[in-house]
Parts: structure tokens; sequence; C-alpha cells
């Protein structure tokens, strides 16, 4: 058995669990600590959505100070990093995963690039498709002073006629507007400056894709009132593999043989 210190919401604590080793390919764990949900980290899962919500507003440093504030929580900056960036990774790359996480939304949004609207046919294929009014009148303003200005260029007017064509079934403004649809991608970039800008483009910050990535996806769930959800989502495999230990306590315990279950990904 092995000692372990972590920080809770009610402090410092230590906990004595099993340990178990393997002689032959010299693998060791713990598992009580993977079915507190405190595996690789020393915060408990109290701690660590504390800390994870502050991170997620806030520099690490000033999340750091506000927890020992107002939460009497004595964690480092690091810390802080580590709590908010796990619990992110799958096989999909992160923008196809942001995509697919939203894949219940009705409408898409996007300017006249290809790729994004083959994204958007393979991954959500009944939504709708619209093409961000300004991008279109930018595009007509630029045939208009191609044609008639100075240095008309032919092939520059042909080549947006073809934009339009091509996007002619996304540019059904009256229509979607009567539905109530937003029509401009002005309010996405809005959301933008206001959320990863006011997060990731303070002075003295610099990040990696990784890091901006799960701090955003952490962010978006605050303000998307889905935190919860969220924290819910990432808890759910400790509390499977508690009642997954219990269940075969019990079934020992009565002599009966553990009920067989499919191994779960770690």
């Amino acid at each position: 058995r092995r000692e372990k210190r972590f920080t809770s919401i009610l402090g410092r604590l230590r906990l004595n669990r099993a340990y178990y080793h393997c002689p032959d390919c010299g693998y060791g764990h713990h598992p009580r600590d993977r079915a507190l949900g405190m595996e690789g980290t020393s915060l408990s899962p109290g701690a660590t959505r504390l800390t994870g919500f502050a991170a997620a507003e806030t520099s690490f440093e000033r999340s750091r100070q506000l927890l020992k504030v107002l939460a009497g929580l004595a964690v480092s900056a690091k810390q802080a990093e580590s709590a908010a960036c796990r619990g992110t990774g799958h096989d999909l790359p992160p923008f196809a995963q942001r995509v697919a996480r939203e894949a219940k939304r009705q409408a898409v949004l996007g300017d006249g690039a290809a790729w994004i609207w083959n994204t958007v046919s393979e991954q959500f294929p009944q939504a709708i498709q619209i093409v961000d009014l300004f991008h279109a009148k930018e595009r007509l303003w630029k045939v208009a002073r191609d044609a008639y200005g100075n240095g008309s260029d032919l092939a520059a007017a042909w080549a947006a006629v073809g934009y339009v064509q091509n996007n002619r079934d996304r540019m059904r403004y009256a229509e979607f507007r009567r539905q109530g649809l937003c029509v401009s991608s002005g309010v996405v970039e809005s959301g933008c400056k206001q959320v990863v800008g006011h997060r990731l483009k303070r002075g003295g910050m610099h990040w990696t894709v990784t890091g901006g990535n799960a701090i955003i996806a952490l962010k978006c769930c605050i303000l998307s009132n889905r935190f919860e959800d969220f924290w819910a989502r990432r808890a759910r495999p400790a509390t499977d593999l508690i009642e997954d230990s219990l269940s075969d306590g019990n079934a020992k315990s009565t002599g009966l043989k553990p009920k067989s279950r499919p191994l779960k990904a770690a």
C-alpha cells in the first residue's frame, strides 16, 4: 500500500491505497486513483472542477490567487493549467471535434470556401447552409469595381459569377431571415473576440495549439451554460469504475460470479 497526498475542497488530505505491479511487463498502477478520478493528478475531482472553472475565466496565475482567497485552495499555476486542459483528447482533429459537438445546430454559416461546405456536407448533411451576407456583398462589389473601374478584368468578374452560381442555394437570405436564422457572421466574429481574444490574447500569454483548444473548449462550455453537463460527462468513467468495483465486491461476498463487461478505453 502506498500513500497519496492530494488537495481537496476541504484542504490537504492523505489516502492510503493498494498498488499493483506486474513483474513480467514492469507496469504498476493504483486502481483506487482511477476509480476516484484522481489518476495522474494531485487534485480531487471537486478541486479540479473549481480550478478548471477559474482557469477558463482568467490567467492560470490569477486563478491560483483567486482560489486561495475565495476557496482556501492552495494550487499552483501549473496545476490550474493541467486541470483546465485535461479530458479533451479524441481521435478526430480538434476542429473536427468542435464541429461534431455542435452537430445538432440547425444551420451552418460560412464564407464561400469549398472546404467549409465539404466538411458540413460530410458531418451533418441535413443542416441549412448559409453563405455570410457580407462575404457575398464583398464579392459582388469586387465585380462592380473590376467591370466599371479602371483596369477592368473580365476574368475576375467571371470568377465572381462562379462564386454566386456555386453558392446560390446558400444565398436565399430572405427565406433564411423568415426562419429567424442569422445570415451574417458578424455575431460569430464578435463572439470570437469576446471568448478567444479575452482569454488567449492577454499580454505575455503564449499557447500551444493543444492548450489553446482545451481552454477555449472549457470556456465555451461555461458561456453556453453547459459546464455542468461537461463535468458530468468527464466524471462518468470514474463513476462507472466505482460501480463495477462495488458490483464485483458484492458478487464476491455472495459467492456469485461477477458479470462480464466489455473492456473500456481509459
